[in-house]
């Protein structure tokens, strides 16, 4: 499920990202804080994730994520993104 909020992360520095530039990569660093809020994560349905960015600057990124199905949290936390810096 972490991966799932962490690739709505990259989706969203892609969107933010300027016109014609390449991808940045990052590299997911660091999780916190997680909650699990449901006691079985293999329900089927659909999921709704939902991903805030609190901070980027050119070299990191600070999210929190919540996973939802029918507007339930399944899993919630935090997670770090540091970019790789341009040689």
């Amino acid at each position: 499920m972490i991966e799932v909020a962490a690739q709505a992360m990259a989706l969203h520095s892609r969107l933010i990202a300027e016109t014609g530039t390449a991808p940045r990569p990052g590299f997911l660093v660091s999780v916190r804080d997680i909650r699990l809020d449901a006691p079985v994560l293999n329900q089927s349905g659909d999921l709704k994730v939902c991903v805030r960015c609190l901070r980027t600057n050119d070299f990191s990124a600070r999210y929190d994520f919540d996973i939802l199905r029918e507007d339930l949290s399944l899993i919630r936390g935090g997670a770090t993104v540091l970019f790789e810096v341009p040689q």
